[in-house]
């Protein structure tokens, strides 16, 4: 952190400083006219603080000017405050005068609007001058010694000046601590807006709690159906996680309850994430009313408790980080909604088309084989026309599953359109389809809404075609199988793959 740029500007400090002199002066003009100042001053002081008020915004206004070299100007500027107050008070009955005030009020200003050290010296430099003047009298009069009120007046000055410091410097600690907490969030918050993925907002902000915000260890775990994933990170960086049997971590990680200890050894969860931590404190991750996850963060044993201040920071990061899963939560229903068929949750035509593009290009660049095997659902039409269309869509989803229950996880299932589906075999031969489209023919067979049967057109990636061209000759495979009688799989024969073998 800067401690510099959490400084309120020198500029502004002078001005404040220059006003407070006004005000010295005004007061001084006022106060010499009423007849409780004892005696008759032998100085003019009403001019006298005309004049000061005059000079010192003159050399106000060249520290302006010249904006550097001006430490010289503001150090001059208090030994002049100095004097003239030691000439006001002096002229007004020395420690016993009506205006003494004036010399605790400009030993504050300088304590909080210069420097902390500055204010230390202006009040023994107001001090100095208060006991040399009950030695050397104003224009040859009898000099007199000190007495105790002078040394009361003295001790009163640097008490005061003291007392003005521990409030600054307080007051300032907390002003730092509010801006550094308000950049916290914001750079917090500008990394989550460039998360799009759970799990990249999970890894941003494990990484911030222990970078941005100091902790010694923290978890970001998010709420899954069967699982949870999420991330841990120390002085070394972030890593994903993934915890097992999520459903019992709420009754360990999910009260929502904000900022609370635990003990981490009592939970076999936290154990496993933050081995032998100390002092662990739990935020909730909740948007919408709805528990999104946890935040862990551990604070070491030198933190056996946290000042509010700090609490609320957390729980102000945990809302973003809340703010920031819900939103990628929203972007991949979005994505979900946009590339999925909504009747059977398979992938829609638009997925298979950019997947297919990209599996093509791979498998141009890589040598690899690609094949795929097109389903068409037999006799469709008399299922809807005898049992109606919502049988007909049982069957539709029933059919679906079983094909994605049949095929590898690298396979793609898509929903082509009607009653017809696309699986895309990456790195399979002809041959491998073959065996695929056989092994999908089974698994339909366990369809229990109405039986029914399939005909699938298998073809491989063409040695100068593309996409487009092995999905017309699957098609045209299928094609060939519905006029064989259906219920069985056709390959496409004029096929030479990748490596050069007859497909």
């Amino acid at each position: 952190m800067n401690r510099r740029a959490d400084l309120v500007p020198l500029s502004d400090r002078a001005a404040a400083l220059q006003g407070t002199r006004l005000v010295l002066g005004v007061v001084v003009v006022l106060a010499v006219r009423l007849p409780t100042i004892a005696g008759a001053p032998d100085l003019d002081l009403a001019a006298l603080a005309i004049g000061y008020v005059a000079a010192t915004s003159a050399m106000e206004l060249l520290r302006r000017v010249l904006r550097r070299r001006v430490l010289p100007i503001l150090s001059g500027l208090l030994l002049v405050d100095g004097l003239f107050l030691a000439a006001v008070v002096a002229e007004t009955g020395g420690s016993a005068s009506h205006l003494l005030f004036l010399v605790h009020i400009h030993v504050v200003a300088a304590a909080v609007l210069a420097t902390f050290r500055s204010g230390v010296v202006v009040a023994a430099w107001h001090g100095l001058l208060l006991v040399a003047s009950g030695y050397v009298t104003w224009f040859g009069e009898i000099p007199h010694h000190p007495g105790e009120a002078d040394l009361f007046a003295v001790a009163s000055f640097l008490l005061i000046g003291v007392g003005a410091i521990a409030v600054a410097r307080l007051n300032e600690r907390a002003l730092r601590r509010s801006r550094w907490a308000a950049g916290a969030l914001v750079e917090l918050g500008s990394r989550l807006e460039r998360s799009h993925r759970s799990g990249e907002v999970a890894l941003v902000a494990a990484e911030h709690l222990v970078t941005g915000l100091g902790y010694r260890r923290a978890a970001v775990l998010v709420a899954g159906t069967d699982d949870w994933t999420g991330a841990v990170a120390d002085g070394r960086g972030a890593l994903p996680v993934i915890v097992s049997g999520g459903a019992s971590i709420p009754t360990a990680l999910g009260d929502p309850v904000p900022a609370r200890y635990i003990d981490p050894d009592g939970d076999p969860a936290l154990a496993t994430l933050l081995p032998g931590a100390c002092h662990v404190v739990i935020t909730p991750l909740v948007a919408d009313e709805r528990l999104l996850g946890v935040l862990a963060v551990e604070c070491g044993p030198t933190r056996p408790d946290l000042p509010i201040e700090e609490i609320d920071l957390l729980a102000a990061s945990a809302e973003r980080v809340s703010l920031a899963l819900r939103a990628a939560d929203l972007l991949a229903e979005v994505e979900r909604l946009a590339t999925s068929d909504a009747l059977t949750g398979l992938a829609n035509r638009r997925l298979f088309d950019e997947t297919l593009d990209r599996e093509v290009a791979r498998a141009r660049r890589t040598g690899q084989p690609l094949a795929l095997a097109v389903v068409d659902i037999d006799h469709f039409k008399a299922v809807n026309d005898e049992h109606g269309h919502q049988v007909g869509d049982e069957v539709l989803r029933e059919v679906a599953a079983a094909l994605r229950e049949a095929t590898r996880t690298e396979d793609l299932v898509a929903r082509y359109g009607g009653e017809e589906f696309v699986v895309l075999a990456t790195n399979a031969t002809v041959d491998d389809a073959v065996v695929l489209a056989e092994r999908l023919r089974g698994a339909t067979r366990a369809v229990s809404t109405v039986p029914v049967t399939i005909s699938v057109g298998v073809a491989g990636l063409p040695p100068d075609g593309d996409g487009a061209a092995m999905v017309a000759h699957a098609d045209a495979a299928l094609y060939r199988a519905k006029a064989a009688g259906r219920d069985r799989v056709v390959r496409h024969e004029a096929v030479i793959d990748l490596r050069g073998q007859p497909a």
